[in-house]
């Protein structure tokens, strides 16, 4: 559905983007993740339209986006990380609007406007001025504007970040139920949210993309069988210190029974880090290659 081959952009001298591919499969939900200035931002501002890569191109749903941009626009929804509202407007107005902008003819915006509002959990709210929202029911309002004209595919930009414990998860909730029907590609810092909501991952480092594809793919590329062990037990509190001390060998030197072992598969978090650690270790040898693999001097590789 969203398809980017080797896109590059440069702002002066700054390179943000460098020979950026990646695909995220129809009627699927992907993370996009990166550190701050990896250029997750720059990358879904050009999935809309609002930049032009420098070279590469992209595509959704088959059409391309330097020839069909008026197309591809109708084609997707997009929540800005921090996006900006006509705070005189009520949220049904903006919203009234929001629709009749992507085409949704007059006398159907406002039916639009409130089955939306109801989607985002807004409608007791509906005729308050929208600069006096909440940052999260602002967030909330956002998603509802994307949503507007029904498009199948949804560009998200950290659509959590200014929600409370309570909102993420209502918020995620409702994404659980749109990947169903739309094609959502979203960025955010919360590893954990992206792990129990999405089908896979493209990760961005300095914008380069470092991997991509589902978890349990890129857990099995990386090679790792690492796995932590959580052990369940009822213990005296008087042996409490003695455990504390040498835990190691605490099973067989105190005689404690075990209840149960539950085993835990390496998750996104170990891996996201894995890939940033490998990708700075590169970096850090292609800038000074002198101090290659076994301290070699003068380029040559240590044997």
């Amino acid at each position: 559905m969203i398809e980017c081959r080797t896109i590059s952009k440069k702002f002066g001298a700054f390179e943000a983007l460098s020979n950026v591919s990646f695909r995220v499969p129809s009627k699927t939900c992907y993370g996009f993740l990166g550190q701050n200035g990896a250029g997750k931002t720059t990358v879904l501002r050009m999935l809309v339209g609002l930049l032009r890569p420098d070279q590469g191109e992209i595509y959704v749903a088959g059409h391309s986006l330097l020839t069909e941009r008026e197309q591809v626009q109708r084609l997707c929804g997009y929540l800005p990380q921090r996006p900006e509202f006509y705070p005189w407007l009520s949220g049904e107005e903006f919203l009234r609007l929001s629709a009749e902008l992507v085409g949704v003819p007059a006398r159907q915006a406002k039916n639009a406007a409130g089955k939306y509002l109801a989607t985002v959990g807004l409608t007791e709210f509906a005729r308050r001025r929208v600069g006096k929202y909440s940052g999260g029911m602002q967030q909330r309002l956002g998603l509802a504007a994307a949503l507007i004209g029904d498009p199948p595919v949804l560009l998200l930009d950290e659509p959590v970040s200014a929600l409370d414990p309570q909102g993420r998860d209502e918020m995620f909730s409702l994404l659980r139920i749109l990947k169903q029907e739309k094609t959502i590609f979203l960025s955010s810092h919360i590893l954990h949210d992206i792990e129990q909501m999405c089908d896979g991952v493209v990760i961005i480092h300095k914008g380069q993309i470092k991997a991509q594809g589902t978890l349990p793919e890129l857990l099995k590329q990386s090679g790792e069988s690492a796995v932590g062990a959580q052990v369940h037990f009822e213990v005296d509190s008087r042996l409490l210190h003695q455990l504390q001390a040498e835990f190691s060998g605490a099973m067989q030197g105190i005689g404690i029974p075990v209840s149960k072992v539950a085993w835990q598969e390496q998750g996104l978090e170990q891996f996201f880090y894995k890939v940033v650690s490998q990708a700075e270790e590169e970096q850090r040898q292609h800038q000074n290659p002198s101090t290659g693999r076994g301290g070699a001097k003068d380029g040559n590789m240590a044997r």
